[in-house]
């Protein structure tokens, strides 16, 4: 379920742009609890790039993090059938 908010979320932010919570629950119509976690779990994993002691954001790179998981699960189940 985070996953899918944090894609969400991601999907909705323009590359280079920088935002704010408040800017991200707004375009997104989310709690700020949801919109807190959802960056926390894109910042750990490198999809955005967190500023300010985690209060601005910035997307980084193009691949969702959908689509990041669905390539590591084909790779994984991939390598498990050789």
């Amino acid at each position: 379920m985070q996953q899918d908010w944090a894609d969400e979320i991601w999907s909705k932010m323009e590359t280079g742009k920088y935002y704010s919570i408040r800017d991200l629950a707004n375009l997104t119509d989310q709690p700020n609890m949801s919109i807190i976690d959802s960056m926390r779990f894109l910042s750990k994993y490198g999809f955005v790039r967190s500023f300010a002691q985690a209060e601005i954001f910035t997307k980084m790179g193009k691949l969702s993090p959908a689509k990041s998981a669905q390539l590591l699960t084909s790779m994984i189940q991939l390598s498990i059938r050789r």
